[in-house]
Formats: structure tokens, sequence, C-alpha cells
């Protein structure tokens, strides 16, 4: 009987497909994924479940849509980890991550042997204000609730509010920093030696599932620049890093920033290529990787830079915030090449599956992205607290037949899958198609959502 694969799942936050030098970006920051692709099958098209990754990480480990099943604030059942049926399957599977929403606390950890949750962060191992009982997480939905009522009920003082909220958090982030910095996430290198340590001490014979991912490229940008013995990186880290903080969300303020922040995510970008390219090359010496492997790679979803008239990765379903990188490799199983057809992440776990020979759980949404079976690409916009409580729908994109529908906060829009930058909206010149595609997109909208009681 044939030995069954290594699978090997290597995710990354924050990362546009344009960044990409196979997708034309000119400053080459990206030369181990460029090679992988061109080794490989790359995915020009390829689009996340929703724009952060609570909306989009439910997609690619449950292949269900993140408004399913009453939302994403905990992975339980019915949904099913695509970690749990690799282990029912005969295989060893192994997490190694450093996001909190990816963490236990959220139903992350079932169906693996060895589930490593990085984190600087000693009580429950999630920050403060993301762990819905703390009195940070309520202190912060509370300053939330408050801007929410004003912005309704006294809109002329709404600005005046955010900006002494805004300056009562920095003072308070900068008082606390200096006492006792703590990062929010392990950065690529500090992952690499996790991850060798664990496959080092690794005594299994059975086929491996393996996912890593890393969150280099997430705010606070280039955070490895803080700790960089060259003076310029990190006054530009912490430049950024303020600027973010306290006018992140007035676009009009912010754009003055542009410049620093692309400069920061480029150079974030290239670590995360570094690190993954080191990642690999390791696997392979250790013979994780070899001529029956299967590796994956993919971002779980982009960044704004002002494109629609934003910054960040909000809950807005553009293509700056949905199209993400996404390659497989693997010389016995995979054919090189590359395809413009649209495809989703929720399709990653069937796809993986079928190359180990392993039947999908009926729950499981998504296909085979290698059968070219046509079918809609479908993005939820579902905005939330920190905590992953209070959650509301906005709205959604579904991509058919060479058009992308978007129906947001009321707002229709249509764009040909040409126009990626979708800077033509053609739904008046087209207001029939925009609205069989609406429709269609309203059968997918969550009929319920609501935060577990318990978690």
């Amino acid at each position: 009987m044939p030995r069954k694969p290594n699978i090997i799942l290597i995710t990354f936050d924050d990362c546009r497909a344009d960044r990409l030098g196979v997708a034309g970006y000119q400053k080459n920051i990206t030369p181990f994924l460029d090679s992988l692709a061109r080794e490989g099958f790359y995915f020009r098209k390829a689009f996340a479940t929703g724009s952060g990754s609570p909306q989009s990480f439910v997609g690619t480990l449950t292949s269900t849509y993140p408004g399913d099943y009453v939302g994403f604030s905990y992975i339980g059942p019915p949904r099913v980890l695509v970690s749990e049926v690799f282990k029912k399957s005969g295989y060893e599977t192994i997490a190694v991550h450093s996001a909190a929403y990816m963490s236990a606390y959220f139903g992350y950890d079932r169906g693996w042997d060895t589930f490593c949750y990085l984190s600087h962060f000693q009580e429950g191992g999630t920050m403060a204000g993301i762990r819905k009982e703390t009195l940070q997480a309520k202190v912060l939905r509370g300053i939330a609730g408050a801007r929410r009522w004003v912005k309704k009920n006294i809109p002329p003082l709404a600005p005046i509010f955010a900006i002494i909220e805004r300056i009562a958090l920095l003072v308070r982030k900068l008082i606390s920093e200096a006492a006792d910095f703590t990062p929010p996430f392990f950065t690529g290198d500090e992952m690499n030696v996790e991850v060798k340590k664990l496959l080092d001490r690794r005594k299994s014979k059975k086929p491996l599932f393996l996912w890593v991912h890393y969150m280099d490229i997430h705010e606070p940008l280039a955070l490895f620049w803080r700790r960089s013995g060259n003076f310029v990186k990190k006054l530009k880290y912490h430049l950024g890093d303020i600027a973010l903080f306290l006018v992140g969300d007035v676009p009009w303020l912010n754009r003055f920033f542009k410049k620093l922040y692309l400069e920061l995510y480029d150079a974030s970008v290239v670590s995360a290529d570094r690190h993954i390219g080191e990642l690999f090359r390791y696997l392979k010496s250790a013979g994780v990787i070899d001529e029956n492997s299967v590796v994956a790679v993919c971002s779980d979803h982009g960044e704004e830079f002002f494109e629609k008239g934003a910054f960040g990765h909000e809950q807005r379903p553009f293509n700056t915030n949905l199209n993400v990188p996404l390659v497989f490799w693997g010389p016995k199983r995979v054919k090189t090449g590359s395809t413009s057809r649209p495809v989703s992440l929720i399709d990653v776990s069937p796809t993986l599956l079928d190359f180990a020979g392993v039947k999908k759980p009926s729950v499981f949404a998504g296909e085979n992205l290698f059968n070219e079976k046509p079918r809609p690409v479908i993005a939820q916009t579902i905005d939330c607290e920190g905590d992953l409580t209070n959650p509301k729908y906005l709205g959604g994109m579904l991509i058919s037949n060479g058009r992308k529908v978007i129906d947001f906060k009321g707002e229709l829009m249509l764009f040909s899958m040409d126009d990626m930058a979708e800077r033509h909206n053609l739904a008046e010149r087209e207001p029939k198609l925009a609205a069989e595609l609406a429709k269609e997109l309203n059968g997918y909208k969550p009929k319920v959502l609501h935060k577990l009681e318990k978690i």
C-alpha cells in the first residue's frame, strides 16, 4: 500500500496577493514564494471567506462560511476542523502558531496531537482584551458601546469623544509598554525555532499533517524592527505604531503616513517570505517534505492602503482585503501551472484531504480546487468586537461568471473580474445581472448570528 503523503499547510497573516513578484509586484520582496509558485500551482485569484483572521480561518480550517452555525465566536460542532479528519485517518497532527484568535480559547485546538499556540501572555495564553470575561475586555467593550451611542445620539460630540478616548488609550499604551512591553505575537525567527524543536523530537512514523502560521505582516507593522540595531528602523517602527494607534481609523489624517506604512508593510512581507523559505528548506532537510509531500501556502486576508477609502483589514469586501496568495506544491502530486479562475480558501482543506486520499466530512462546504467545477466564490463581511462578541452582518461579495457583486451596508456594486482594482462599478450599466447575483449572495446570508454564552 502506497505511503500517505505528508501534508504541510503554511499560512501567513495579512498578505495581499499583489505583493508577489509573480503577480507583477516590481520590488522583488517575495523571492521564495515566487519560486514556489513557479515550481507548483499558483492561484492568481484566490479569495478569503472574510477580511479578518477569525472570518477567514473558519473557511480555511473548517471549510464553512463565517456566518454558518450562528457565527465564528467559537469553532465548535457541527463544524469539523481539518485536523480532526486527518487525525482520525491515521495522521499525526501538529499545529504551531501565534495567532490569538486561533487559540484553544476559540476552539481551534481540536484534533491536534500537538497544538502549540505560542504566546507571550501567561494568563490564559491570550491577550486580556480578547477574553470576554476579563476587566480589560469589558472596559474596551464599554468604550466601544459609548462611542457608538455618542455617534448615534450626539453626532457633533462624536469626534471630540473619539479624540479624548484615543489620547487616553495612547497614554496608557506608552506607559504600559515602557514598563513592560509584551509582544503581541512570536515573530518568524522565533516561530521557526519552536517548529524545529518540535520536529527534531518527533518519534512517530505516521504520516504528518503540519500547520504553521506566521504573524510577521500583522500590525504592529515590522515588529521585528523594534529590537533592530538600526536606530532609523527602530524610529520608523515606533512612529508607524503610534500613528496607526492614534489616527488609524481617521482616513484623512492617516493618509499622511501612507508612505511609512507601505515601507513597513513591505519590510514585513520580506520577513514572512524569508522565514517561510527557511522553514521549507528545514522541512526538506529533515525529510518532512519529500517528493511525495504536498505543501499549501496561503495568506488569510489582505490589507488596504486607502485604495477604497480605508486602511488596514477592516470588514470590507474589496479585493485589497480578500484577494490573497495561494500556492500548492508537490512534485509527484501537484501539476505545475497557474490559473486566473476565481477560487476560495474554503476549498483548501477539502483539497488537502483529497491529496491524502481522505474523504471530506459532509459539513465541509468546499470542493477540491483542482476539479475546476464551476461554483460561486463567497465572502461574508461580519464585524464584531475584539473578543468576537456582538457580531453584525454588513454584507458580502459573490463572484460568478466573470463578475463580482458586492452588497455592503446597503450599497450594491458590480465589477468585472478583469478589473481587480475595482475602479469601474458596473451596477448601473448591468442592473439586471447585479440584482440576480445579489439575490444569489443573499442566499448565503447568515440566518442567526450571536455570541455563545459560554466559551
